[in-house]
């Protein structure tokens, strides 16, 4: 839901912000890859507070298998303004 009200937020004030839709699509990229990896962040700090029951090769194995198109995806977005 905050996603929602941040994401609405920042189109709706990207057309005050500029003219040109060359640096408009530049906010919003900036604006997505910023939430992307807050997302990321929050998610990290959440995840020591769900219980875990059972931990098996099987488990850790299929949430690698679940977070790397994320990862890849991220280091997309990062290359694309130079920033790794």
């Amino acid at each position: 839901m905050a996603y929602t009200a941040v994401g609405v937020a920042i189109n709706g004030i990207v057309n005050r912000l500029s003219t040109d839709s060359n640096e408009k699509m530049k906010i919003i990229s900036i604006a997505n890859v910023a939430s992307n990896v807050l997302q990321t962040v929050l998610a990290a700090a959440a995840m020591p507070m769900i219980p875990i029951t059972v931990t098996t090769t099987a488990t850790i194995l299929s949430n690698a298998i679940l977070c790397f198109p994320a990862f890849i995806f991220l280091l997309h977005s990062l290359s694309l303004f130079s920033l790794v």
